[in-house]
C-alpha cells in the first residue's frame, strides 16, 4: 500500500511539474495573419515613446527598455539593431499607437530599414506606503514600412513590489524594475521565428 502511495505521489508531482512548464505561448492583441517570420531581415529597435503625463520622471527609459527587447529578439532568432537616435521619434504622438495611419508609419525610424519596433510607456509611478511599489504600462508595435502596416501591436502593466527597509532604500529601483518588467511582459508574445 506505501508503495502505491509513493508511487501516485511521484506521479503527481512530476505531472505537476511538466504542466507549470507547459504554458500556452503568450497571445499579442494583434498579429497581422499574413506576417511570415522568415521575411525578416533584421529589425531595428528604436527609442522609447515617453507618453507619461505631467512631469517626466528621471529615468533612463532607453537603457531601461531597449535591451530588453534586443535580448528577447536575440532568444526569438531575430536579427537586431539598437537605434539610440531620439530625434527619429520626436514627431511620434499617442495616436500612432491608437490608430494605424500609413504615411506616419512609414515615416518612422531610419531610412532604409524596414523593419522597426516602436516602444511607447504610457505610465509608470512610484508608491511608498509601507512598502515601496512601482508599476508601468508600456505598449509596442512592430511596424512594416514599407507597407505602412502595424504587424504585431501587444502591451503590458507591470508591478513591482519591495516591502520594509529595502522597499524605502530602493524607491526609485522598483520603478525602473517595473519599466523592465513591463518591456519583457510585451515582448513575450512576440512571434518566435
Amino acid at each position: 500500500m506505501a508503495t502505491i502511495f509513493k508511487g501516485s505521489f511521484i506521479v503527481i508531482v512530476f505531472l505537476t511539474i511538466v504542466s507549470a512548464g507547459c504554458t500556452p505561448p503568450a497571445k499579442p492583441l494583434y498579429l497581422c495573419p499574413s506576417f511570415h517570420e522568415e521575411w525578416i531581415d533584421e529589425i531595428v529597435v528604436l527609442p522609447v515613446v515617453d507618453l507619461r503625463f505631467g512631469e517626466a520622471k528621471d529615468l533612463d527609459l532607453d537603457s531601461l527598455v531597449q535591451t530588453v527587447v534586443e535580448d528577447a529578439l536575440c532568444a526569438k532568432n531575430y536579427a537586431v539593431k539598437v537605434c539610440t537616435d531620439r530625434s527619429l521619434i520626436t514627431h511620434v504622438s499617442e495616436s500612432i499607437f491608437l490608430r494605424e495611419d500609413v504615411n506616419a508609419l512609414k515615416r518612422i525610424g531610419p531610412t532604409g530599414c524596414r523593419w522597426v519596433i516602436l516602444i511607447a510607456l504610457h505610465a509608470s509611478s512610484t508608491r511608498e506606503i509601507g512598502d515601496s511599489e512601482g508599476s508601468a504600462d508600456m505598449t509596442a508595435l512592430f511596424i512594416d514600412k514599407r507597407r505602412g502596416r502595424t504587424v504585431w501591436r501587444d502591451k503590458a502593466v507591470s508591478r513591482h513590489k519591495r516591502g520594509g527597509v529595502l522597499g524605502v532604500l530602493s524607491k526609485g529601483s522598483v520603478e525602473e524594475l517595473a519599466v523592465s518588467g513591463a518591456a519583457e511582459t510585451v515582448m513575450k508574445s512576440f512571434p518566435k521565428r
